[in-house]
């Protein structure tokens, strides 16, 4: 793992450090940005004032099942549409050298994952083993993510850096967007999909290779959507509470930058998951 990790307290000279780092496999921790630190403060302030009165990362303890349920996906819903959320996210972004004009941005994600497995549903779970790039199909991807409140190795998000280059059986041959989709309609907003959100891998791999990634609120990790990883089953005593996200420049999409594909063999592409981070139009691709 630390072949590939960075720590860094301070942002690249230019995103094009950046890109050229990740797109080599690179796994960069940017710790206690100032503007990543204020993004941490407005999300508590939207989640305490939603699970008051007790500690948020602790109310799967004090609600009931279909309260803590309810409770998550209202939150998780304003999160997303969140003006303000938005807006801290494009100064993260403009703190880290990247040109918003050529920016494009996924929907930003509010993870909840309890340690009571059945307080776990639609978007309150933990994600199996994958690459970002078998269901995106989009190479030039960058992944973000940063816990809200601290994490541990009972339950953060963990890394198997030595299939970075090393394919591996997996099921993006098979899965289609379109069914995951009229799966998730028919669940509805607090039921657990059944279909898998994203291809995901088949091949057992030994304990050895998977490395957990604990960093502090405030740090943000950025790696290529072709790192193999997935989230950590809780154990922990409280809910693992952290954002997540995917960026994409056009300017590596023009140029073909990005990440190589060593197993993804997924048909289709989706440029239209990302929006411009200004304007909010579609991401298109070259034809």
């Amino acid at each position: 793992m630390q072949r590939y990790l960075q720590m860094r307290t301070k942002p690249h000279a230019d995103y094009n450090q950046l890109a050229q780092t990740v797109f080599a496999g690179g796994i960069v921790v940017y710790q206690q940005l100032p503007e990543v630190q204020h993004w941490v403060r407005l999300t508590r302030d939207r989640l305490q004032t939603q699970f008051l009165p007790g500690p948020p990362s602790r109310a799967e303890y004090h609600l009931t099942e279909s309260k803590f349920k309810q409770d998550c996906n209202q939150v998780q819903k304003a999160f997303e549409h969140d003006a303000k959320i938005k807006q801290q996210w494009t100064q993260v972004l403009a703190a880290l050298g990247f040109d918003l004009r050529q920016t494009y941005t996924d929907k930003l994600g509010l993870r909840i994952v309890a340690s009571q497995e059945a307080y776990n549903g639609r978007r309150l779970s933990t994600t199996p083993v994958h690459r970002d790039s078998w269901g995106s199909n989009l190479p030039s991807q960058i992944n973000w993510w940063l816990p809200v409140y601290p994490v541990s190795e009972k339950n953060s998000l963990v890394f198997y850096p030595d299939y970075w280059d090393k394919p591996i059986s997996n099921t993006s041959a098979d899965w289609s967007y379109t069914d995951f989709k009229v799966e998730q309609a028919k669940q509805g907003a607090t039921k657990k999909v059944t279909y898998p959100t994203a291809p995901y891998a088949t091949e057992s791999l030994p304990n050895k290779a998977a490395h957990t990634l604990v960093i502090q609120p405030g740090d943000i990790v950025a790696f290529s959507g072709a790192h193999l990883h997935g989230g950590k089953p809780n154990t922990g005593d409280h809910s693992r509470i952290s954002i997540e996200t995917r960026t994409v420049v056009e300017d590596d999409v023009c140029q073909k930058r990005g990440a190589p594909n060593v197993d993804g063999a997924y048909a289709r592409t989706h440029p239209k998951w990302f929006r411009h981070v200004q304007t909010n139009a579609f991401l298109r691709l070259p034809d």
